[in-house]
């Protein structure tokens, strides 16, 4: 069984799903759901996905993340805590503040920084899908 697979058995035992509930949640069949955990199938992109959204984790925690980490990771999610979507949120906050201050264009401001954001976010998906490519080739 890959860390994929153990990690989200680990959550859907922790929430106290059965594997159809999770097959409810995610949209996807109860026999793909048991796949991964047993590590008898690889997701793709979109499943990962929405493992990732339903879980409030990024999909490199889902994929590296050690069975014992997991549920910690989730809690500290799941309370709003050390969250890479609330630290660009956070950031966010912050620039546009800063800028207001300086007396800076805020619709320029905020394309500038959405360009930022969107920059931000294609390098992680370029760093998870190097990372997953690397994990299903073992």
């Amino acid at each position: 069984m890959n860390s994929f697979g153990r990690n989200i058995r680990k959550l859907r035992e922790y929430m106290d799903w059965s594997i159809e509930k999770m097959s409810l949640e995610t949209g996807i069949g109860s026999g793909m759901v048991s796949n991964y955990e047993l590590g008898k199938s690889q997701p793709n992109l979109i499943v990962l996905t929405k493992f990732s959204e339903i879980f409030n984790m990024t999909i490199d925690e889902l994929i590296k993340l050690e069975e014992f980490e997991i549920i910690s990771k989730y809690e500290s999610r799941k309370n709003g805590t050390n969250g890479s979507q609330n630290n660009i949120v956070s950031h966010s906050k912050t620039k546009n503040i800063s800028q207001s201050q300086n007396g800076g264009n805020s619709s320029t401001n905020e394309v500038e920084l959405l360009r930022q954001q969107v920059d931000f976010l294609k390098s992680q998906l370029k760093f998870t899908q190097d990372l997953l490519e690397k994990a299903m080739s073992k």
